[in-house]
């Protein structure tokens, strides 16, 4: 996208031009998220059947922190720190 663009785009939303940048992020990141090969729909909430929808990649083993994974979720979706997740198809649990 070009800059002049992203300026008219400014002018007609009102908005500036970091809000923009912010909202297209997102935008992109919705766009393509359930379709990445990172995405697991397998997640959810442990002890619940609340499903999280989260891309899972980068995972590693090492022998001081056994399995790490890093994760990514949509802007509005959190996952605090701590919080347990349960894999329903390898069976396992996780911890954010």
């Amino acid at each position: 996208m070009s800059f002049e663009l992203m300026k008219k785009r400014i002018m007609q939303s009102g908005t500036t031009l970091y809000n923009e940048q912010i909202k297209d992020a997102q935008d992109i990141l919705k766009y393509g998220f359930y379709d990445d090969v990172s995405y697991n729909p397998n997640i959810v909430s442990y002890n619940s059947n609340n499903e999280i929808p989260i891309k899972i990649y980068d995972q590693k083993f090492s022998a001081s922190y056994g399995v790490t994974a890093k994760y990514l979720t949509m802007h509005n979706n959190f996952i605090e720190l701590g919080q347990l997740l349960y894999d329903n198809k390898k069976k396992n649990i996780g911890c954010a």
